[in-house]
C-alpha cells in the first residue's frame, strides 16, 4: 500500500540550477495543489520563497532542510510521499538526504551520475531499504534512464519477435548537445579527485558490474576503441557517460532476475566524426560555472539528444530504438524526464523495495508516460541481418 503524507513529492535543492529547472517544469505542468501535492525544499529560506514568487505559485508549501541538520531532514522526508534529491555532489551531500527517508519510510528520487557513491549506498541501505519497504530511484534522468528505457524496449520488442532476449546490446550516441553547470563541474572534480587518491575507486568506476553484487557476467567490450560501425555507418569511439550508464545497465537486469541473460553484454559508444556532438566545456577549466549557476535558457533550449540502441540475437537479427528529444539532455530534458518520474513513483499503487534504476521499478510503461508528457521520443524497428 502507498505511504501517505501530505505532499506527493518535494524537490530538495530546489534553489540549485537544476532545482530550479524541476520546479519550473512541475508549476508549469501540474501547478500547485492540482493533481500533485508537492513543495521546495533547501537552506535558504528568502531563496525558495523567492523561487516560489518567480513560479507563479504562492501555495507552494516551502521546507527549510539542511544536509548538516539531520532533524530537518527527517521532518522533509515526514512530510513527503517521495524526496527529490537535487542536491550534488552526491557523494559529499547525499548519503544523510536517503539516510533521512530511511528513517522516516519516505520514497528517494535522484539524478546521480556518480556510481562509486551509488555502489556505497548500494552495499550500506539496500538491505535496509527492502526491510523497511523505502524505493530510492537512483540516476532518474538522461543519465541514465533514457539509455535503460532504450534498452528495455529493445529487449521487450526481441522477446515479442524472436522470442528471446537479444544477449548483446549496443548504444550509440548519434548526436548530442549540452552545456555544463557548476554542479556538474564540483561533481566532476570531486570524482577525479576521489579517483586519484584510490585505487579502490578507480577500480569501482572501470568494473561494469559495480552495481550488481555477488553477480558477475561475462567479459564485457572494452568500451575504448575506435573503429567504424557498419550498423550505422559512423566512426564510433568511446564516450564518458558510459561509464555511469553500462553500470546501470547491467543493474537492471541484475533487478529485474536477468530477463536479458545471465550471459548479456552491453557497451555504449559515441559517434567521433560529428561534430555537434560536444560536452560543452572542461569542468576543470578556469570558466566553469560555479555551483548553483549554469548556462542560460537560450542555450539550454538550443540542446538535443539522439541515442541509437541496437539489440543483436545469436543468428545477426537486430532490434533498433531511437531515443531522440529536444533540450539539454543533462538539464532541460532531465528536468522533464524526473519530474514525469516522480509524477509515475507517486501514482503507483506499489513499487519494490530497495534501491533501484527508474525503468527496473516502473516498468516499460514509463517510455510511454516519456513520450507522451517529457518529449522523449522512443522508435522502435528491426533491422536487416549485419
Amino acid at each position: 500500500m502507498a505511504r501517505t503524507a501530505e505532499l506527493d513529492f518535494v524537490i530538495f535543492g530546489a534553489t540549485g540550477f537544476t532545482g530550479r529547472l524541476i520546479a519550473k517544469r512541475l508549476a508549469d505542468t501540474y501547478g500547485d495543489g492540482g493533481k500533485y501535492r508537492w513543495g521546495l525544499a533547501g537552506r535558504d529560506g528568502p531563496g525558495l520563497a523567492y523561487l516560489r514568487d518567480r513560479l507563479g505559485w504562492p501555495r507552494l508549501p516551502l521546507i527549510l532542510a539542511d544536509v548538516n541538520d539531520p532533524r530537518s531532514l527527517d521532518e522533509m522526508a515526514r512530510r513527503a510521499r517521495f524526496v527529490l534529491s537535487a542536491v550534488g555532489p552526491y557523494q559529499l551531500y547525499g548519503a544523510p538526504v536517503l539516510e533521512a527517508c530511511l528513517r522516516e519510510g519516505a520514497g528517494y528520487v535522484d539524478m546521480c551520475g556518480e556510481p562509486h557513491w551509488m555502489a556505497d549506498m548500494i552495499r550500506r541501505y539496500d538491505a535496509k531499504a527492502r526491510e523497511r519497504g523505502v524505493t530510492a530511484l537512483l540516476s532518474c534522468g538522461f543519465d541514465s534512464t533514457v539509455w535503460e528505457l532504450g534498452v528495455m524496449a529493445v529487449q521487450e520488442t526481441a522477446q515479442a519477435r524472436f522470442a528471446r532476449p537479444a544477449p548483446e546490446v549496443r548504444s550509440r550516441l548519434l548526436r548530442m548537445r549540452g552545456a555544463l553547470s557548476g554542479g556538474t563541474a564540483a561533481t566532476a572534480r570531486e570524482t577525479i579527485s576521489r579517483m586519484m587518491g584510490s585505487p579502490q575507486v578507480a577500480a569501482l568506476l572501470r568494473d561494469p558490474f559495480a552495481l550488481t553484487p555477488g553477480f558477475r557476467g561475462p567479459e564485457q567490450p572494452d568500451g575504448e576503441s575506435v573503429r567504424f560501425d557498419p550498423d550505422i555507418a559512423r566512426t564510433v569511439g568511446p564516450i564518458l557517460m558510459a561509464a555511469i550508464n553500462t553500470k546501470n545497465i547491467h543493474r537492471s537486469n541484475f533487478l529485474q532476475g536477468h530477463p536479458w541473460g545471465r550471459d548479456f553484454r552491453y557497451e555504449e559508444l559515441a559517434v567521433i566524426d560529428e561534430e555537434e556532438v560536444s560536452d560543452g566545456g572542461s569542468p576543470l577549466a578556469a570558466t566553469a560555472p560555479r555551483p548553483g549557476d549554469g548556462p542560460p535558457l537560450s542555450v539550454l533550449e538550443a540542446g538535443y539528444f539522439d541515442i541509437m540502441v541496437i539489440g543483436i540475437d545469436p543468428s545477426g537479427r537486430r532490434i533498433a530504438c531511437e531515443v531522440r528529444a529536444k533540450g539539454d539532455p543533462a538539464y532541460l530534458a532531465t528536468s522533464r524526464i524526473v519530474s514525469e518520474i516522480l509524477a509515475a513513483a507517486s501514482e503507483a499503487p506499489s513499487l519494490p523495495a530497495g534501491l533501484w534504476t527508474a525503468g527496473a521499478a516502473l516498468g516499460t510503461g514509463l517510455a510511454d508516460r516519456l513520450t507522451r508528457s517529457a518529449d522523449v521520443i522512443f522508435t522502435t524497428s528491426v533491422l536487416a541481418k549485419g
